[in-house]
């Protein structure tokens, strides 16, 4: 990614999270755990502009592409936060029709920006560091680099769940390794696989959504 493009997306997002955090942050709402939930979703976006594919000794691309492995669940992570919005009753209880509240609006806004964003861009990271680990391992092929995506979502759908259920965050890793892997180790049931495959189709969709998007414009560029 060009270098100019990366401090876009770095400017972006410290203008969400700073308009966030005023919106949600000094003042008590119901979306105040925006502001966490979003820095997290960033860190494995930065952490992927740190990595370089071919260019790069062993001992640094591996802590990297490992930090980028335990932050990334916290951006699809974002989508399960959607749920939030049952907090707000956007109908009319008289005419059941849609109120027009700026209010209302200007939350689902913040939510739903901050969501959509950050999973487009977290995609592109995911993107990337498949393409990052098939270039470094030496994998040709559609075959290779598309089991290293599914491979990459299924371990971040767990994370997710382990986040999301569990309430394990990602800093519990450093803090308290060994009831991290007591908790991993008994969360195994067929709900819990059945969230995980879901949640792991869900990225697939997104990641599908941009491949063919992005060949969609190369072809349109190139006729």
């Amino acid at each position: 990614m060009p270098k100019k493009l990366r401090w876009l997306i770095r400017g972006v997002a410290l203008l969400y999270l700073g308009y966030v955090y005023l919106k949600t942050g000094i003042h008590s709402s119901a979306l105040s755990f925006l502001t966490l939930n979003s820095f997290l979703a960033y860190i494995p976006i930065e952490c992927a502009f740190h990595v370089h594919p071919t260019h790069q000794r062993a001992w640094q691309f591996y802590p990297l592409a490992f930090l980028w492995l335990v932050f990334y669940p916290n951006t699809p992570y974002l989508l399960t936060d959607l749920f939030h919005l049952a907090k707000f009753d956007p109908y009319n209880s008289v005419t059941m029709l849609m109120r027009f509240d700026l209010h209302l609006w200007l939350a689902f806004f913040t939510l739903v920006s901050g969501v959509i964003g950050f999973a487009i861009i977290g995609t592109w990271s995911l993107e990337f560091m498949a393409t990052a680990l098939q270039r470094r391992w030496h994998w040709e092929g559609f075959v290779a680099h598309g089991s290293l995506v599914v491979g990459l979502t299924l371990l971040t759908s767990i994370g997710v769940f382990v986040g999301r259920f569990i309430r394990l965050h990602t800093a519990y890793l450093f803090m308290s390794p060994g009831w991290v892997v007591s908790e991993l180790v008994t969360m195994w049931n067929l709900r819990m696989v059945t969230f995980v495959l879901l949640m792991t189709i869900l990225q697939l969709v997104i990641w599908g959504a941009i491949m063919i998007t992005k060949m969609a414009l190369e072809s349109t560029t190139s006729d």
